[in-house]
């Protein structure tokens, strides 16, 4: 995993990027792009090989979707979780919703901040 320090700074722009500059709480486990998206997508695409070595970020706090169709309003939620590639730290997807997914499948998560 990435250090705990850098895999907040990320977590916290993603968190700003998607209008929320202070999130409650961060959870970081580290996993493959296979099960990864399995757990927070539901399935894993091909864009990206499965064994690839994945840091899953999930936030507390008031986020706003960036991409959406045309003329429909931007997905909203308490949760955020994201997908970020370990070596080149390139954000790969993200879900916002209402319920925290169970990252439990991953294996044990690392809590970067605690609730608000």
């Amino acid at each position: 995993m990435l250090n705990s320090r850098r895999a907040l700074e990320i977590a916290t722009s993603i968190a700003e990027r998607h209008g929320e500059p202070n999130p409650g709480s961060i959870d970081a486990v580290t996993s493959t792009y296979g099960r990864a998206g399995h757990v927070v997508f539901g399935s894993s695409d091909q864009a990206h090989a499965a064994h690839m070595p994945v840091l899953v970020i999930q936030m507390r706090g008031d986020f706003v979707g960036l991409r959406h169709p045309p003329r429909t309003a931007p997905p909203t939620g308490s949760v955020l979780t994201a997908l970020v590639d370990v070596k080149t730290e390139t954000l790969l997807g993200v879900r916002i919703g209402s319920m925290a997914l169970d990252l439990a499948p991953l294996g044990p998560t690392e809590s970067l901040k605690g609730s608000r």
